[in-house]
């Protein structure tokens, strides 16, 4: 009864008219049975009971659980009362807006200073693979920054379906974040970098599960001498998507999951008159320097490169990256004379 009671308290126009509905059919009904068994008359008492099994019957098909009550706010309970008691032990609506809220979990908040890897283990890391329905041809990559994201230093799983990329991050709490493969089908690479070896990756020099997993695919450094005879460290970063900068270590990982054309960016190279030809080798040999070509798969793009060249340059395009692929140190010699040969 209190149940009915709260419904028709907290309830919105349609649940008191449902409920009103009830009880004028339920006293109608009583009200011409009792007129029809004083006076005798046998029609009013049939359609007193039918008003009286149709009312009864609409009240029983009801379930007063499901009636939406806005304005009706649930109590928090204790651990050991039951779920739909409130304080006193009598069942109460729940909206269900508030029961959706209720049900989802809350982000737990994590202080600044916690290393976000360290929140991982290994069965927690199982379970994000059935939550975020993981495919099982997925790679690990090492995201170096991404601005539009607000991401820096971040592991993710990285995984495609027919038309979209998917890269789930390994951050305090796991983020998905996706692109159309056709809108972004080239990787980007920024091939000289400032970098601080001492004090990037820092998350990654305490022992972690997740570090285990992903300090294979740290950044390569390289320390160069400027003019002052001063020592500088560089990195080269390969983009994915918008502007997802991932490690160099990560790009074997990337190209088995997507076909990327590779261009360079924010490079003299690029900008300078150089032709297609030289940008082509000179980004094979940045790959190399950086492990992801091994010396004989280097070997085998120059030459590729090199018998397109012969076959396809006009002359004056061959003859142009010959000389700069020379005397910019790109090939050596042999190989020059290799493309010559080839092209007569």
């Amino acid at each position: 009864m209190k149940t009915i009671i709260n419904t028709f308290r907290y309830g919105n126009a349609r649940t008191k008219f449902a409920l009103l509905l009830m009880g004028t059919g339920l006293l109608a009904g009583l009200g011409i049975l009792a007129y029809s068994l004083i006076f005798a008359k046998y029609i009013a008492t049939f359609a007193a009971l039918i008003i009286l099994v149709a009312d009864v019957g609409f009240i029983l098909s009801t379930d007063f659980r499901d009636l939406i009550l806005p304005n009706h706010k649930r109590k928090r309970k204790d651990k050991k009362e039951k779920p739909g008691e409130d304080d006193d032990g009598t069942d109460f609506i729940v909206p269900e807006e508030i029961d959706a809220e209720l049900e989802t979990p809350q982000k737990r908040i994590i202080p600044p200073d916690v290393n976000p890897l360290t929140l991982y283990d290994a069965k927690r890391y199982k379970k994000l693979f059935v939550q975020y329905k993981v495919k099982q041809d997925h790679e690990l990559i090492l995201i170096d920054n991404c601005a539009s994201e607000h991401i820096i230093e971040c592991p993710a799983i990285l995984w495609k379906d027919k038309t979209t990329a998917y890269v789930l991050l390994l951050e305090a709490e796991p983020r998905m974040i996706k692109y159309n493969m056709y809108d972004y089908n080239e990787m980007h690479i920024r091939a000289a970098v400032d970098a601080d070896p001492k004090h990037e990756y820092k998350d990654f020099k305490e022992t972690t599960f997740i570090g285990k997993l992903f300090t294979p695919l740290l950044p390569n450094y390289t320390t160069i001498e400027d003019r002052g005879r001063k020592s500088i460290c560089k990195k080269a970063l390969y983009g994915i998507g918008p502007d997802i900068f991932c490690t160099s270590n990560s790009v074997k990982n990337i190209l088995k999951v997507l076909s990327l054309n590779m261009v360079l960016t924010e490079s003299k190279i690029q900008r300078g008159s150089y032709s297609d030809w030289f940008k082509r080798i000179y980004i094979s040999r940045l790959m190399y320097r950086d492990k992801i070509f091994s010396a004989p798969e280097y070997q085998a793009q120059v030459m590729g490169i090199l018998d397109q060249m012969a076959e396809k340059a006009d002359n004056e395009d061959f003859n142009n990256s010959i000389t700069q692929m020379t005397l910019g140190g790109l090939i050596p010699q042999e190989y020059a004379d290799y493309a010559n040969f080839k092209r007569k």
